[in-house]
Formats: C-alpha cells, structure tokens, sequence
C-alpha cells in the first residue's frame, strides 16, 4: 500500500539518542541498524511530529492509511515492527506508549536534527551538546510557550466514588480510592497498571481518606482516614514484586473535619504535613513528621502565622507554600531546605493545589477552576482547555500526563411534612441545583439558591407559586441558608469574599453589612438593627454582635464561636465551635457560658437549627448523619432522647419552618465523581 505521508524523506531525529533516519527507514547505527518498511516508517515519522501528544487510531487512518478500510491488527502489527526495531516494551514503554482504546503516544526525548546532506553522523553528539546549550538559554531568556490541556476521556470506570488519584512519578502507575457509594463508609485503596490496563485492590479499610501521598520509589504510602469522629495517619508499605501492603502502622491522630495535608519528603524518612494543632485552632501551620522517632518538627521555626498549602519539588526537599489573604488573593513562599523563605509571587486569586510541572519546570496552580502555569518571573498564565472542567485533586507525571477527579455536586430541593414523612415532594421540578430553601417571617415567600447558569448562586424567591430571581450582577452568594430579615423586607446572605450582605427583595437594594477585610462564615440577625456573626480573629472564630446603626461591634466569645441561634425568648444565644462537637449557650443578661449538649457533632457548623427550644442538627456524635430533633427544657439542661426524623445521610442543608410541620431539605447527590485523564502540550 502506497505511504501517505509528505513527512518521510530527508529528516533525521534522535529518540533517546537512538538515530531515526526517515530517507532510507533505517533505525539505528552501524552494525545494530535495523531497516523497516516505509509504512512503519510513515508511522513512527507522524509520532514524532506529534511528540508527548496523543496519536489516535482516526488520525492514523487518515494520514497513513488515508481512510482506507483496514482492521486494527494492521495498526497493531506496525506498532510491533516500530517496538522491536527500538528494542521497546509495551509493558513498560520508554518510546511508544499505548493508551487503551484511543491510541498512542511518543514518549521518548526527540531530537530533530537538520538536514542529513548538511550534518554527518560522526558530528551528532557535538550538534546535540550545542542544541540542549541553546535550549538551556533560550529556556532562561525567552518567554515559556502557550500551554493547552487535552483531555482523554475517564481513566478509571469503577461504580460508585473514585477521587484522590495519585500517578506515578513515570506516568505507568494510578493510585487511588475507591468507594462503593457515598452512604456507604467501606473503602477501598487501588493501583492500575496504565499500560497493562489493570488493576488490584492494595488495602480494603473503613472511612473517608481526606489527605493521601505516595513516595517517589512507589514504596511507601501516607493516608490520613476519617471514620466518624476519628482521623489518623497511617503508613502503609507496598511490596513492590507482588504489588501487596505488606506492612501498616498508625502515625498519628489529626483533628477531624479539619485541613491536613501530606507529602513524602524525598528521602522516604518522614512527612512535610500541614495540620492544625487542635480543634480549637483553624489555624494550619507546617511541620515535618519524623517516621524513626515518631516526633513533629516545626517548620519556619513559626516564621508564617498560617500555611494554607504547600508543594514539594522533585529530587529535593525544597518546599512552595501559599498563603491566603483575605479569600481574594495568594502570596507564593519558596522555603529551602535550610528552613530560610523568599517571597515569589502576589497572585490576583485563591490557590486550591499546586505541584511541580515537568514539560516547563515550572509549578502549576489550579485556582478559579482553571489551571495556571506560574512563571519564573512571578507572573502566571492560564493554561488552555483547562477552564469549568471540575477538577479537584491534580496529579501529574512526568511524560505530561495530568489525572484528576471531579468535584460536582448535584443539590436536590426537596419539601417534606415533618407529621406525615411519607409526604413528600420536589420543591419545584427542575433539573437545575437548587438548595438552601428558607420561608418567610408572614408564610408567604420562600427565599432559596439556584445555580441556572453554572456560573455560581442566585438568589431566588418564591411568591404564591411564581418564581422571580432577584438580580445581584456585582455579586456571587456561597451555598448558605439565606436569613430573613425579622420583618420580612429582605435577606442576609453570604458572598463568596465572606461578607455578610443585605439584600432589599423588593428595591432590589444590596447593603453591606460586614467588611472585605473581616472573614466571616455565618451570620443571623438579632432584630433589624443588629446581627450576630462569627469573624476570624487571630487563630480562630469569635462570636460578635454588630449594631447597624452604630456599627458598634461587641465580641462575645473568647473560646471559639462559629454559628448561632437566638432563642425565642432572647434570653439565651445558641452557638457551637468550628470543628468542635458541642453546644454551648450563653446568657445574654450575664454573658454566662455554659456546654449543654455534647453530642452534638462537629460536622454541624451553620447546617441546624433552633425553633423555639427545639434543636434540629443533621451531625450527631453516637448516630452520625440524617436529620435529628432534640427538645430543651427552658429552665434546666436537655433531657429528653434524641429522634432522628431522617436517615438520608446526603443531607446538606434544611429550613424547618416556625410551626415545625414542614422542612425544606437540600440534598447533596454526590461530592466526588469519575477520575478523568488527559494530556499538557505546546502549543
């Protein structure tokens, strides 16, 4: 069959140093040359010009085979004649790596070399010396090239929950956890073989993984597990010969519900971990975990006051730690290995991830739901098709594969009749997210949140049937219960910069109501003149009570306050702690303290609520998640056993209103879903 490629003739290219000369389709020097024929030739020539990218069995048809009908064993045979001329595996590919049912991928270092008239074989090493020299400058003097992200389709296909994968340094391994279903706590750790295309279950145990890492010689692997109310950091070590977990021990205790970060240090002697020290402290600081001694190093000797994430760059132990400011922007640290830090960059935006980019040497930031590549100058660019993906939990390998997993969850509103639980029903049909559903003071308008566009949360309100949205261009709310105002005039709602604001439902009239520079997490009001409110203090969230008129702002707590609720009677102020299980009240008239109810679960924060002395809260400490009703006795501590109302443990959010006959519940359909892969290029 005539070869239908404009490509082969007069080229030569160096593939890890092996000669490809594409005029007489010989592979190779000297003695151990091999001759191929011109159609494997043509093939191998178009991998080469499209080095590290996917090569799919279409673009093949077309350009080798143009369109000819053949079958895929043609394909295969030529990729068998191309892998044992170069003497490769496809067990374990270093020039052409099969990616299944899609195609294939030219891994191997490409060098082009000119024209074969003009260079002699004996003067090839010098040529290449001079070419990675010129590389070498050009890579320090000229600005770096475009990126483009080119996604592959799914890599894992599991039913039920896959996130938190982690690729091998060389692209050939997926580790990652698999979980049945969301309601289900049975997990499970699994490692695919990307070029055998299969997989293995390493470890079978029960919880939440919310921090994993794997070391650089694959040997060693750090989970940090929530199964309820308990988190710990187990070391797993993975015989390498049988692919088995041959040894487990625990490391330590962290503070559930809480940040924690992991990652090997390049020895394989111990973890860089960022953790906060009790549930106390929402303040995360860096340490380094010794696994001889089992002792905690502090890092920076305390020189930062908060570490929100880190990275580590390959084969050292030179650290890039981000911090956040005021939720709108980022400063970049680079820490070296002699503890000393330098400021390099000021980003305009929250960083969620960032790790180490081998095709530019450079770090990658994932902010904004987009992918950056940060410059060595401190400036950034946006990497191209990366933009409303979903993802969540990158990892990257050095042949510039990029896995992630998805991080989209669907919200369900729903209305049900607390005295008959059989009824129930959609709030409205619809097949947008819509959630956090609160009814007015009179019992006539129903305020909730509805993502139409994909873009962020709206604000909606529904009056005898018809729904309106109430246009806040300037503004995007973050998934929070919005707060009628006692009068019914408007709602308090929270901005995705953590400000409280008050919207006029009827001017459309937007008032703010805390400041940019105050993180603020919830908010209820007192009466129409003053609000409650938790603001972050120094290393933790105080309890506050602003005046709107004086905007005099009195603190209330100096133990921790996360979300309240005032009594009916105003004598008492509900509150809990972030991260914390239990309620506490104070007493408005002493300023009295006290605990009252201590299974009440940390995962509570601003999902409960008080409806005259009833408590409903959705995370109970001995019965774990659903929607549960615990009564107060007014004058003495609680007595009375606590009712579930509801087993459904995706509840997110619910709204019971002051008659206590109904609740708007907004349910959570999934936090995780498939891993999907994909590949970083030139452009």
């Amino acid at each position: 069959m005539k070869v239908a490629n404009k490509n082969v003739g007069n080229m030569q290219a160096l593939l890890n140093g092996v000669l490809i000369d594409t005029d007489v389709n010989i592979i190779g020097e000297g003695p151990s040359a091999v001759e191929i024929e011109s159609q494997a030739m043509a093939v191998l020539t178009l991998l080469i010009d499209y080095s590290g990218q996917l090569v799919t069995r279409d673009m093949l048809l077309k350009k080798i085979w143009q369109g000819k009908i053949v079958t895929d064993n043609s394909i295969h045979r030529v990729i068998a004649i191309l892998r044992k001329a170069l003497k490769d595996n496809s067990a374990n590919a270093q020039f052409i790596k099969t990616v299944h049912s899609k195609g294939y991928i030219l891994v191997a270092d490409v060098k082009k070399l000119r024209d074969k008239k003009q260079q002699m074989i004996v003067n090839v090493s010098i040529f290449t010396c001079c070419t990675l020299l010129l590389i070498a400058l050009m890579y320090w003097y000229q600005p770096i090239k475009t990126l483009k992200y080119t996604n592959t389709g799914n890599e894992t296909s599991l039913p039920g929950l896959e996130y938190l994968p982690h690729l091998s340094a060389d692209g050939s391994e997926l580790l990652f956890i698999h979980r049945k279903t969301a309601k289900r706590a049975e997990s499970q750790l699994v490692l695919k073989s990307l070029y055998m295309q299969s997989q293995k279950i390493l470890f079978d145990f029960t919880g939440q993984v919310i921090a994993m890492t794997w070391s650089d010689n694959k040997q060693n692997i750090a989970l940090a597990v929530q199964d309820k109310e308990q988190c710990k950091v187990f070391h797993l070590t993975l015989e390498r010969k049988d692919l088995i977990i041959d040894a487990t021990e625990s490391l330590f205790e962290c503070v559930p519900h809480s940040q924690i970060q992991l990652k090997w240090s390049f020895s394989g002697d111990g973890l860089h971990v960022i953790k906060v020290d009790s549930a106390q402290s929402n303040t995360a600081q860096l340490y380094y975990f010794d696994l001889l001694s089992k002792q905690f190093f502090v890092a920076m000797n305390n020189a930062m006051t908060e570490v929100n994430g880190f990275a580590r760059a390959p084969y050292s132990d030179e650290l890039l730690l981000f911090q956040l400011e005021a939720n709108t922007e980022s400063i970049i640290w680079r820490l070296q290995s002699d503890q000393t830090k330098t400021q390099v960059a000021r980003l305009p935006f929250v960083i969620e991830q960032m790790l180490w980019a081998s095709i530019e040497k450079r770090w990658y930031l994932l902010a904004d739901d987009k992918l950056f590549l940060l410059k060595q100058n401190g400036d950034y660019e946006e990497i191209d098709n990366s933009y409303r993906l979903g993802m969540k939990n990158i990892s990257v390998a050095s042949n510039n594969m990029l896995v992630y997993n998805t991080g989209v969850s669907r919200y369900q509103l729903t209305e049900h009749y607390l005295q008959h639980e059989s009824s129930t029903r959609p709030f409205q049909p619809s097949s947008l997210n819509q959630a956090a559903a609160s009814l007015s003071p009179d019992g006539h308008s129903i305020a909730f949140l509805s993502d139409r566009r994909g873009k962020g949360w709206e604000l909606w309100v529904n009056e005898k049937g018809e729904n309106r949205v109430i246009d806040t261009p300037d503004n995007t709310w973050l998934l929070a219960t919005p707060q009628w105002r006692p009068d019914g005039g408007g709602l308090m709602l929270l901005s995705d910069n953590y400000q409280l604001f008050f919207v006029d439902i009827y001017a459309t009239k937007i008032l703010k109501l805390t400041e940019p520079d105050s993180v603020v997490l919830a908010g209820i009001w007192n009466n129409v003149n003053s609000i409650y409110y938790s603001k972050n203090t120094t290393d933790q969230f105080q309890l506050f009570k602003l005046d709107l008129v004086t905007l005099e702002e009195q603190q209330l707590t100096i133990y921790g306050g996360y979300f309240a609720q005032l009594s009916d009677s105003q004598q008492y102020l509900y509150f809990n702690k972030r991260n914390q299980s239990g309620l506490w009240r104070i007493t408005l008239k002493s300023g009295a303290i006290e605990p009252i109810f201590n299974d009440f679960g940390a995962d509570n924060y601003s999902r409960w609520q008080m409806v005259e002395d009833t408590l409903y809260y959705r995370h109970d400490n001995r019965q774990g998640f659903g929607l549960f009703k615990y009564s107060f006795q007014s004058q003495s501590l609680p007595k009375r056993d606590v009712e579930q109302l509801f087993t459904d443990q995706n509840i997110w959010l619910f709204h019971v209103t002051s008659d206590q006959r109904r609740v708007f519940i907004s349910l959570q359909d999934i936090a995780y879903a498939d891993i999907k892969s994909g590949y970083l290029e030139q452009q």
